[in-house]
């Protein structure tokens, strides 16, 4: 829900900074893990700040296959983590939608100043959730 939205945008927020403690903080307060299982963030830290460094690239940026496949791995692959991430079915659907959304950029070649949209969008305070109609 809008929760989990704003813990979403609250962890990008940190790695468009790349303030490792608080990304720490962040992913730590989103239960990734069961109760008891802990998390490697040094591999957590590597994959997220290697998936979002768009957002910290001043200009346009092309989307390329190549780097959607190594968002993909390391959020996936990690060997560490392998065992105690418990992914949300939310949170796993959210992931699926930004991957799906990176290849189709890619597919056509877009090129795009992200920082300059999603900056924005991650500061925006919280909307009220659109009501379904009966």
């Amino acid at each position: 829900g809008a929760a989990r939205l704003e813990q979403w945008k609250a962890l990008f927020r940190t790695l468009i900074v790349a303030d490792k403690e608080a990304f720490a903080a962040a992913v730590n307060s989103m239960g990734f893990t069961e109760a008891g299982l802990t998390l490697d963030l040094s591999e957590v830290w590597g994959a997220a700040l290697g998936s979002t460094a768009m957002l910290r690239m001043d200009g346009a940026c092309r989307f390329e296959r190549e780097q959607l496949m190594r968002n993909m791995e390391g959020v996936t692959v990690g060997k560490a983590n392998r065992k105690v991430v418990r992914l949300p079915l939310d949170d796993i659907k959210f992931l699926r939608f930004c991957w799906c959304l990176q290849g189709t950029l890619s597919a056509l070649g877009a090129e795009v100043h992200w920082a300059s949209i999603m900056i924005p969008l991650l500061h925006e305070p919280p909307r009220p959730a659109l009501q379904r109609s009966s």
